[in-house]
């Protein structure tokens, strides 16, 4: 699943993206801030049965893939951004150490390992655009976690027909983990739903 956000909500924000290369303490900035920023995440869920239906429990989510996407504004700006992205990724193959990238304008932040930088232009080009992707190890900003935990409810009620928290819709008993109290065996008996077994003289 995925999510995103759009750095230019906060018009009045100046600072641009940035890179720290944790191994060498050198902060990259980005040539003009970025266009797009997407997330894929996984949802760890929790479903079960109970007397009034079936209950779905969100317990986490964990934002797993960044994909980065800007412009450079020129060839020779994208080309620096390429060589300063295989620094980096040099240094913490090497040194085990991840990136910080940050997003200033939207008080976004993240631990990622680098993994791809794709660039390509011709003789139409004029924006130099470029898409990064990087793995998350950890996610610094709570914004992040907070909008990506939004999502995930908008993602179950609309794919799961409306099925988090309780639903009353009966689904029927199993016979794994449920639980009752003595006055519900009371009123099934009293009922007749289910009958008392008397043990034979």
């Amino acid at each position: 699943m995925a999510a995103t956000f759009d750095p230019f909500n906060n018009q009045g924000a100046k600072s641009v993206a940035t890179f720290l290369d944790t191994s060498t303490n050198i902060t990259y900035k980005f040539p003009f801030n970025i266009n797009s920023l997407n997330w894929n995440y996984n949802l760890n869920t929790q479903n079960y049965s109970t007397l009034g239906g079936r209950v779905t429990q969100l317990l986490s989510v964990a934002i797993t893939t960044l994909q980065i996407q800007g412009e450079a504004g020129s060839r020779k700006a994208l080309i620096k951004m390429f060589e300063d992205f295989k620094t980096m990724q040099d240094n913490q193959n090497q040194n085990r150490k991840n990136i910080v990238f940050s997003v200033p304008s939207r008080n976004l932040q993240f631990r990622v390992w680098l993994s791809s930088f794709q660039i390509g232009w011709d003789y139409a080009t004029v924006s130099y655009p470029y898409s990064i992707t990087a793995e998350v190890d950890e996610v610094i900003s709570e914004n992040a976690l907070d909008s990506t935990r939004a999502s995930a409810l908008n993602h179950i009620i609309n794919n799961n027909g409306g099925n988090i928290g309780f639903n009353g819709t009966y689904t029927g008993l199993s016979t794994s983990a449920q639980s009752f109290q003595f006055k519900d065996i009371q009123t099934a008996v009293k009922e007749n739903i289910i009958r008392k077994n008397t043990p034979k003289a």
